[in-house]
């Protein structure tokens, strides 16, 4: 001002360090009749975003998923500290479906038969069981053959039901 100059003042820049990516927890494949997961970053002030990466669907350190739709799932999270928000981290997990019961191949006997014919399904695995619960356990594989005391024990009509039920990378079947 009126060509007198100010003592200079000293302007800093103070460059802040990004944050490290937070650690999430929760990520497990789930069948689609589980209830839906709670992903769970460890971090300050957490932003997560949608699978594109740029669409913010909440705030906080829990994220209660809502998409049970089957197949592969992927959310990111962030962290920001200061003003910084730093890197991603990705949560992703796989919904699989109920497999679908098994097709049983039954069989039938005339009374005094004394070879029981097994019945059948179509995989390896799949778990026979003596109660629609399923908590008597009898056997395992594409077939079971009952015992003819087994039959024998039958209702008043002479039918014996026996349950199968299929387990698909996790998921269980009805029966």
């Amino acid at each position: 001002v009126n060509n007198c100059e100010s003592m200079p003042t000293a302007a800093e820049y103070r460059i802040k360090s990004l944050p490290s990516a937070p650690f999430i927890q929760g990520q497990k494949d789930i069948c689609a009749y589980d209830d839906a997961l709670t992903l769970t970053a460890s971090g300050t002030n957490i932003t997560w975003y949608a699978s594109d990466m740029t669409t913010e669907i909440a705030t906080g350190a829990s994220y209660l998923t809502t998409d049970m739709t089957g197949g592969r799932k992927t959310y990111y999270a962030t962290q920001t500290v200061e003003g910084c928000e730093g890197a991603t981290t990705k949560a992703s997990y796989t919904i699989n479906s109920k497999p679908d019961a098994p097709v049983v191949t039954g069989a039938s006997m005339c009374e005094g038969q004394i070879v029981v014919p097994a019945l059948a399904t179509s995989r390896a695995d799949d778990k026979w069981y003596a109660d629609q619960n399923a908590t008597t356990f009898i056997g395992v594989g594409s077939t079971y053959t009952p015992t003819t005391a087994e039959v024998g024990a039958g209702d008043a009509n002479g039918n014996k039901t026996y349950y199968v039920q299929r387990e698909i990378k996790g998921c269980v079947s009805d029966i």
